[in-house]
């Protein structure tokens, strides 16, 4: 019988502060703080706007992501004739999104975990954000995307109707175009479909559940091919790939991704050992002193208590945190789900295979599939994995839940019951704390709320809160940009805030560049392309200052600077507090 372990008046009171503190949280990170990574994803879908073609104009690493925000951006662009406000709306469109997608989680969840239980996971997963942003990024549509594409697996393996398996594999067919990556969890897939297609033995049955779900990727793939040989030529679709890749904020050697990679994984051990040392002696402490069974869910408990404490208190400690510190505790969380279920495995319990096969296995993929393509660690990928921290969060409540009303089991004084569900109150509370509470920022880092911020006036920001010394710089080189911009000119913007594209487009001009990455570095890719596309050599070229402070040297040695060289007059630069500003 189904107990749900977060019923009662009591609980209830709970639920009104957790959506209270949701509810704060979401308006916080519509309203306050912005980074170069958000600037990235809103000007790169802007291309595709001004007619900017992918693979053919646009050598975005990322750009295959941008056709759902370019979708979003140009019902904003139609409504108001303009890009002013335009990162607001992309905020409020993801809010809505996410708010149903975790309402989605909720459905599913209800049968297995009670309305309360089921309540918990969705509020959970509606505060866990893989970069601690909220917009149409990559990183949003792979979440998006795989969990509903996990959805629609798990209706296809418990009503073995083979059209779920279509559904399941166009939504991670479009994860895919989010995250290119995601290509590497596909034989995941297969794995979860072989190992729980339910009722039958038949290996041509299983094989045809395999068919039939990668016929729907295959039919995806060919549609996004269709779409791109439109207006580019299948053997110049193959040249565009190496001058994508030639991304040099991307670009490594084997040997140099493999060493980079070693470090960063002996890095996270590290941290780990960090934290699960002391977890693991407060546990014994606990079981001494107490008398609760030294076991598993002790020591996750304690883990969860432990490792939410910290991020929720470290301010009052001094720790000036942002919300990316002790990611490592995503990725230990996802392990303890793991030797959860592998404690079980064997086990008849419907709910275990489906959680394992549906959650756990793809999840792995999807983390193999981040950490191999990005440019980051396991660290800094730990919080990709909010689907798998959502299945252990999940078995954690199944397995104490089976502790507190089987007879069979151990039976644990109430007080345990309560120790075991406020953890996962607290890593609840730690959540929205790095969602709402700390704010991501590109500097001045760490960052929270209660740092004093202007309100942005006008241009695509307009209506987000900033620190004063970003929107002095912003407003300046927006109104620089937009007021020496000519209806038809095309201007190149050579910094890290790429939302200074977008500047000119108001007055009528358009921005034109390799890649507006919010990491660039100018190499020999720029000059390929404007080699490549003569008729896109800019009109006005604008160079941030803190992004090349050294500008002499930046035009004698850097291959794109001495390409700027050769083409323009560089001895009649002119200049601004942030800017230097080139004339064709």
């Amino acid at each position: 019988m189904r107990q749900d372990l977060f019923a009662g008046k009591k609980w209830n009171v709970i639920f009104g502060i957790l959506i209270l503190l949701s509810i704060g949280a979401t308006i916080t990170k519509v309203l306050i703080g912005f980074d170069i990574d958000e600037a990235y994803a809103v000007s790169m879908p802007y291309r595709i706007l001004q007619q900017d073609r992918m693979f053919r104009d646009m050598w975005e690493v990322h750009q295959t992501s941008a056709l759902l925000p370019a979708f979003i951006e140009a019902i904003y662009v139609a409504c108001t004739g303009s890009v002013e406000g335009i990162v607001l709306f992309l905020r409020i469109v993801s809010t809505l999104i996410h708010l149903l997608i975790s309402i989605m989680v909720f459905l599913v969840l209800r049968p297995y975990l009670g309305n309360g239980g089921s309540f918990v996971v969705m509020l959970v997963y509606y505060n866990f954000l893989p970069k601690w942003m909220m917009s149409t990024d990559f990183s949003m549509q792979l979440i998006w995307l795989m969990t509903l594409s996990v959805i629609g697996l798990y209706y296809a393996v418990t009503t073995d109707f083979s059209v779920w398996y279509v559904i399941s594999s166009i939504f991670f067919a479009c994860s895919v175009l989010a995250y290119p990556g995601m290509l590497l969890a596909y034989p995941f897939y297969l794995w979860a479909i072989v190992k729980q297609s339910p009722g039958s033995q038949d290996l041509k049955e299983r094989i045809y559940k395999c068919v039939v779900f990668s016929a729907g990727c295959v039919l995806c793939a060919i549609v996004f091919l269709v779409y791109v040989f439109m207006y580019i030529s299948p053997e110049d679709f193959i040249k565009s790939i190496p001058m994508v890749f030639s991304d040099g904020s991307h670009q490594f050697t084997f040997s140099a991704k493999l060493w980079l990679s070693a470090k960063r994984w002996l890095i996270a051990m590290l941290q780990a050992v960090i934290v699960l040392v002391p977890t693991a002696l407060l546990s014994y402490v606990i079981h001494k002193i107490v008398g609760w069974k030294y076991n598993l869910e002790l020591i996750f408990t304690v883990f969860l208590w432990l490792t939410a404490g910290i991020v929720l208190v470290a301010n009052v400690f001094g720790i000036a945190w942002g919300p990316f510190r002790l990611q490592i505790r995503y990725l230990i969380l996802f392990m303890f789900g793991l030797l959860f279920l592998g404690q079980d495995r064997y086990n008849e319990k419907r709910w275990e295979r489906e959680v394992f096969w549906n959650l756990f296995i793809p999840s792995i993929g999807m983390f193999l599939g981040v950490l191999i393509v990005s440019n980051v660690g396991p660290e800094s990928s730990a919080s990709y994995l909010v689907v798998g921290c959502i299945a252990t969060v999940i078995v954690y409540m199944k397995r104490i839940e089976s502790d507190y009303f089987d007879a069979r089991k151990i039976v644990f004084p109430k007080w345990w019951h309560r120790f075991t569900r406020l953890a996962i109150v607290m890593f609840l509370l730690s959540l929205i704390a790095c969602k709402g509470y700390y704010v991501r920022t590109t500097q001045y880092v760490p960052s929270n709320i209660l740092t004093a911020r202007v309100k942005m006036d006008a241009g695509p920001l307009k209506g987000i809160w900033v620190y004063p010394e970003d929107y002095a710089r912003m407003c300046a080189d927006e109104e620089t940009i937009a007021s020496c911009t000519k209806p038809g000119d095309r201007i190149l913007f050579m910094g890290t805030e790429s939302l200074n594209n977008l500047a000119c487009v108001d007055a009528g001009g358009r921005f034109v560049s390799p890649t507006t990455i919010s990491t660039p570095a100018f190499n020999v890719q720029w000059v390929s392309y404007f080699e490549q596309y003569p008729q896109y050599m800019p009109d006005a070229i604008y160079i941030a200052k803190n992004t090349i402070d050294n500008r002499e040297k930046f035009f004698q040695e850097n291959p794109f600077g001495k390409w700027i060289a050769a083409h323009y007059r560089v001895s009649d630069m002119q200049e601004t507090d942030s800017l230097c500003i080139i004339i064709k």
